[in-house]
């Protein structure tokens, strides 16, 4: 599983390391989802990026990284301080 942690306001940070590539489609994938997901690079070289979003949409968001596990060489990391 992902790295994460929730802030104050109930939101749910995922950090997570994909080809460097792919950022961009992931992107794009969430940002048919209509702003259920924030999608922020962190590191464009090293293929880190966090994802944001409401506790509630979180199984969604397990789902769809899933589903894109492969094309995107998604690897978990662990949570970023």
């Amino acid at each position: 599983m992902p790295g994460r942690n929730v802030d104050f306001m109930g939101f749910v940070n995922i950090h997570l390391r994909m080809r460097p590539s792919a950022v961009y489609f992931l992107r794009f994938i969430l940002e048919g989802y209509d702003n259920l997901f924030i999608l922020t690079t962190l590191d464009r070289d090293e293929g880190l990026v966090t994802v944001q979003t409401g506790e509630d949409q979180l199984q969604d968001l397990y789902i769809i990284l899933e589903s894109v596990q492969a094309e995107i060489g998604l690897d978990c990391m662990e949570k970023v301080s």
